[in-house]
């Protein structure tokens, strides 16, 4: 994945051009390497940060069906169905990632 390298942290404070980027990137990746979640989860960080809750709750979702029992990823699919007032959901998904 791009952001493996290290050369671009995801932060509010990204530029918009280079979130769009990244965004589209991972997404090209995915499709040629479906089977790797890294590739979502970016595209769902990124989306989160270019407001488009829509496609980081499909990415997010897309992420977790490929590896379930990933603890960051759970952390981070709870901490964005927190933002979107998901409480019951959001808290099992903490839960499940502490274990």
């Amino acid at each position: 994945p791009f952001l493996k390298t290290g050369k671009c942290p995801l932060t509010p404070e990204t530029p918009k051009k280079m979130l769009h980027k990244v965004n589209q990137a991972e997404k090209t990746a995915a499709i040629f390497d479906m089977m790797n979640p890294a590739y979502s989860h970016i595209v769902a960080n990124t989306a989160l940060l270019l407001k488009n809750d829509s496609d980081a709750l499909k990415h997010f979702n897309l992420t977790l069906r490929m590896d379930p029992i990933n603890s960051r990823y759970l952390m981070d699919s709870a901490s964005f169905l927190y933002q979107q007032r998901k409480y019951d959901l959001s808290g099992k998904f903490f839960l499940n990632s502490i274990k």
